[in-house]
């Protein structure tokens, strides 16, 4: 049996350990995706090492037919959830009157909640409107914007390429790097030379740097009562703290938070703790 002093040290130690992990988490993702990796194509490179095949040559041949498979799904599956993500938004205007006109004045007559807090929703709705609004024509914006890069460089699936990934852009990262791999491809098979590879390359770092430096804040931060600084450390901090899903809320958390400390203002300077 663990004495008391012998259980707090364990839990002092698990506490350590756990804020450690915390701490590394960004360092220690590639190693946990590269572990997987390795326990999912470690069994088919062996069999492939049976046939006579080097092992060197064996894990490339793996890790093409993962990237191959990757390929596949994005390009078979993203339409599909594209137009379920889009149907889903194209409800989201009529949840929200529901909401107003239903549950808030039941919830107010039942609980006896301020009409505040119908108010505040509204604002909250009229926010989050104009950034759908914004992110939208983010959207637009960098389809343009790459569909005409792709047709300086050449390519004759500009269109095709530069909208699917303009479009999907509303999911942080996706659009870009599904579209450089997608035209990549397109140029590498179309023109068989490295010069391409580094347009199309250009295409989408150009895209990347004018829609977070220029589109983001221009079109959405403005929308939403952000300053462009607020807006850049809104999708930092939320990628920080919580990952992929936190730079995809970040901005709309952040609108929220901007309508409840407004708020919270006009409280305070009408308040008698407001010294002019």
């Amino acid at each position: 049996m663990l004495t008391d002093a012998q259980k707090w040290l364990c839990l002092a130690g698990l506490l350590v350990c756990g804020w450690l992990l915390y701490l590394l988490a960004p360092v220690l993702n590639p190693f946990l995706v590269a572990a997987a990796l390795a326990y999912l194509g470690d069994p088919v490179v062996d069999r492939l090492e049976g046939f006579k095949l080097s092992r060197t040559l064996s894990v490339v041949i793996v890790f093409l037919i993962m990237i191959a498979a990757a390929l596949g799904l994005v390009l078979i599956l993203f339409p599909l959830l594209q137009d379920q993500i889009f149907a889903l938004l194209r409800r989201v205007p009529t949840l929200i009157d529901w909401l107003q006109s239903h549950l808030l004045p039941l919830l107010s007559a039942k609980l006896g909640i301020d009409a505040t807090v119908t108010r505040l929703a509204r604002d909250c709705d009229a926010v989050l409107a104009e950034f759908l609004r914004g992110q939208l024509m983010v959207m637009l914006a960098l389809a343009l914007i790459y569909t005409v890069g792709l047709w300086l460089a050449g390519l004759e699936s500009a269109l095709l390429i530069g909208l699917g990934a303009g479009l999907v852009s509303f999911i942080p990262y996706l659009g870009s790097i599904t579209g450089i791999v997608v035209a990549g491809i397109a140029a590498f098979l179309q023109f068989h030379d490295v010069l391409h590879l580094v347009y199309v390359g250009l295409v989408f770092g150009i895209g990347q740097s004018i829609e977070g430096m220029v589109l983001s804040p221009l079109l959405v931060g403005e929308r939403i009562g952000l300053h462009p600084v607020a807006v850049i450390f809104a999708i930092m901090a939320g990628g920080q703290l919580f990952g992929f899903f936190g730079v995809l809320l970040a901005l709309p958390a952040a609108a929220v938070i901007t309508v409840l400390l407004r708020f919270a203002h006009a409280r305070y300077t009408s308040s008698g703790f407001y010294t002019p």
